[in-house]
């Protein structure tokens, strides 16, 4: 999933139905493609959509848009079950990565950072929840989590 935050909303519990419904327009009139979405009493809200394209849609239409008097930011969410791994080897893949990480919990996504095409030896790992990204933080600072049979083990921090 991939969450954006809404801001500068109005304070009522029933406009949760009308900003899923401008998201889904906004995504073709595809029902679904909100996965969850969380209206605070402060005047923000957390919107989970099913891909990383349907939030840049939704990003793109509601961002600066003045609805109900108010002036609408709409931007990506700091991914709340996100770890950065360090120590990683050169031929480490995203998937790779992913795969090894699917260990502690499910994953939402797994990078290798790379420069001119070659990797930079770390990356990032986001898990569905925040758990699962706890327990992979714990388990490899406390173990020898490797990555590939010849080492080194993986450095982690949430």
């Amino acid at each position: 999933y991939t969450p954006v935050c809404l801001g500068s909303l109005r304070r009522a519990a029933s406009i949760n139905a009308e900003y899923m419904g401008l998201a889904e327009r906004a995504c073709g009139n595809t029902p679904g493609v909100v996965r969850d979405l969380r209206i605070h009493e402060k005047g923000f809200a957390f919107m989970e959509l099913d891909c990383k394209a349907n939030a840049d849609r939704v990003m793109n239409a509601l961002d600066g848009e003045f609805i109900h008097g108010r002036n609408v930011t709409c931007r990506r969410a700091a991914h709340k079950a996100k770890i950065w791994v360090g120590n990683i080897s050169k031929a480490i893949s995203n998937e790779i990565l992913y795969k090894a990480f699917e260990t502690f919990g499910q994953v939402a996504r797994a990078i290798v950072s790379c420069a001119k095409g070659k990797s930079e030896e770390w990356g990032f790992v986001e898990f569905a929840h925040k758990r699962a990204a706890q327990l992979a933080v714990q388990r490899c600072q406390e173990e020898a989590f490797m990555l590939t049979r010849s080492g080194p083990p993986v450095k982690t921090l949430a």
